[in-house]
This record gives C-alpha cells, structure tokens and sequence, in this order.
C-alpha cells in the first residue's frame, strides 16, 4: 500500500484540524455509506483509541435549539438517532439544559443530549493510523507528493505522476484526497479512455459551530 500525500506532512489539511469530535452520524442520510462507516467507528475505535494511547473524552453533545421552530423540531432529531440505534438519546428541557450547561445562554429554550459522541485528539489519530499502517502493515507514505496526471495502461494498472516528476503504478487507486478529490479525480479522468472510468466529484464540506 502506498500513500502519496499532496503536502508535507500527513497532518496538512483535514486530517489534523478537524474539530476533534467522534459522532454517531445520525444527521448523515439514512442507508448511507457514510452513517454506516460511522456508526462502525463508534463501536471499534474507542478500543484502538485506548489501545493506542489516545486521549477520549466521553463527554456527549448537545443539540440546542435557540428558536421555537427549532425547539418543535428537536423530537424529530431524537428519532433521527433511535432510528440509527443511538437509543441513548433523549430530549432535556430548559431546565436540565441549564443545569448541564450552567454557563450557557439563557435564550437557550432545550436541546437534544447525545451521549455516545466523544472528543478526541485531531491531531494523534491520524499519527497513530499512520503508525500502525507502516509499522505492522508494510505502507509507505511519501509527502509532497501530488498527483498531477495519469495514464491507464493496456494491463488496466495506474500510471501516476506527481509534481516532481516521480512516477508510480498501481493496480488500484483510491481516491482519498478530501477537498482535493475533484482535483485527483480530473487527473485520473484525463488518463482513462474507459467508459467505467471514475464518477464525477465535486467538492463538499460540513460545517459546525461549537460552544
């Protein structure tokens, strides 16, 4: 397994300035690929966490609604996670809101308590997948290494080149370039002549604010 990163250091980018919060994903679409992926980190990583010497802390989250629509619109959220099985979740009133959060606005009208979603640190996870993929799984990361162009060859393996001129090949390519993918995606586009190439991209992000 080879990773090629654009940067030059695998923390660049997302994978060491998320906000540090494990989710339950119950605000990703239902049958989703992503809530899948979600909900299996939540019951497997928290070990490798652990094992790994990784600070959690299982804190859990709250949903506030700051409006009367948002307030009406706080049962649907609670069923939105039952239905994903985070059945721990439950709708507080005002006032065990503010008991929770003693310091928080007191505009605040309720909220939604989720108790399985956990802080982490951004920055050691990725350290640690990086370690355990080179140290015990044969990987080898390279960085500054962008991918800028490919060619498919007559055998159906990869060609790539980066900004330097270094050139790789492989018989599949996993396109895990975050906000970039598009990018990695036109680069792969350009070099396959097949009708099943790669589907089109296009950039997506998720916002949040914390308080």
């Amino acid at each position: 397994c080879l990773l090629l990163e654009k940067d030059e250091h695998v923390l660049s980018g997302a994978s060491g300035g998320n906000s540090g919060i494990m989710c339950t994903g119950f605000d990703a679409p239902p049958s989703s690929i992503e809530r899948m992926c979600i909900r299996n980190s939540i019951r497997t990583n928290k070990e490798f966490y652990r094992s790994r010497g990784i600070p959690i802390q299982e804190v859990g989250s709250l949903i506030v609604a700051w409006t009367e629509e948002e307030l009406r619109h706080l049962p649907s959220i609670v069923e939105e996670n039952h239905e994903c099985g985070d059945l721990e979740v439950r709708q507080i009133s005002q006032e065990e809101l503010r008991e929770m959060e003693p310091h928080l606005n007191r505009s605040a009208l309720g909220a939604v308590f989720v108790p399985g979603e956990i802080l982490v640190e951004p920055w050691m996870i990725p350290l640690a997948y990086a370690a355990e993929a080179t140290q015990f799984h044969d990987a080898v990361i390279l960085t500054d290494a962008r991918v800028t162009s490919s060619k498919l060859l007559p055998d159906n393996t990869w060609e790539l080149r980066t900004a330097k001129g270094a050139t790789y090949h492989a018989s599949l390519v996993i396109n895990a370039a975050g906000l970039y993918a598009d990018h990695v995606e036109q680069a792969l586009e350009a070099g396959s002549t097949r009708a099943d190439g790669p589907d089109a991209l296009g950039p997506s992000s998720k916002g949040a604010a914390d308080f």
